[in-house]
């Protein structure tokens, strides 16, 4: 689920491969994998098959790996205008939906974040971590 995030967040494989502390050719299949389950072979199958199941375009491009697992969806919602205007003001972004989609993104790390402390002490770690990450 790490690799599909972060493929879809446009990281190269080497950089994927560094914050997952695996190596480059395991990112690779985890690409090659995904793109089997897509039944897509290159950025134009990604297309096709984004236009095949309605998505966005843009989506297309950047995230159908994403939104091929996801429920990608375009809705109208009311935002709190002063807060939006308090988030431009410290980061100036180049549309709310970037801005809404960034707060969403937080958000869910957060959660994932929480969720996983609640672990914390109950997993019992065996073999060398050091081993693990250079296999």
């Amino acid at each position: 689920m790490d690799v599909l995030k972060l493929i879809a967040d446009e990281n190269p494989t080497h950089q994927i491969a560094e914050k997952l502390f695996i190596s480059v050719p395991t990112v690779e299949t985890h690409r090659r994998h995904l793109m089997h389950k897509l039944g897509v072979k290159s950025v134009v199958g990604k297309v096709k098959f984004a236009i095949k199941h309605g998505l966005p375009l843009d989506l297309a491009q950047k995230n159908s790996f994403f939104c091929a697992n996801y429920t990608c969806m375009a809705t109208n919602i009311d935002l709190d205008a002063a807060k939006l205007s308090q988030i431009m003001a410290i980061k100036p972004f180049k549309s709310k939906k970037e801005a809404v989609n960034e707060a969403l993104t937080n958000y869910l790390n957060y959660l994932l974040t929480q969720q996983a402390l609640t672990l914390k002490g109950s997993k019992i770690w065996e073999g060398s971590l050091d081993q693990m990450r250079r296999d």
